[in-house]
């Protein structure tokens, strides 16, 4: 079994933009479990509705619009500046 710390999965450079982080080795939970997106928004000190929840697999996307989240499912770094354009965040 591999340990991945969060210095490996999230790199130093990231944390000024993501300083909050679930990473499912160190919490012990894995999404789609409803148990992670709760963590997100506890980390966060928020309600799902004002979560941006950014993912590749569409099937945690689709839990985390269920939990009232935006979700936008990530492709590639185009597209993803396109979805943070239409929702105003860029």
């Amino acid at each position: 079994q591999w340990i991945i710390t969060k210095d490996i999965a999230i790199p130093k450079k990231y944390n000024k933009i993501f300083n909050k982080q679930v990473v499912s080795n160190i919490d012990k939970i894995t999404k789609p479990d409803i148990k992670a997106y709760k963590l997100i928004c506890k980390k966060l000190n928020t309600n799902p509705k004002n979560v941006i929840f950014v993912d590749d697999n569409k099937n945690n996307i689709k839990k985390a619009n269920e939990l009232g989240m935006i979700g936008i499912r990530y492709i590639n770094n185009t597209q993803l500046k396109k979805e943070f354009r239409k929702i105003g965040i860029i």
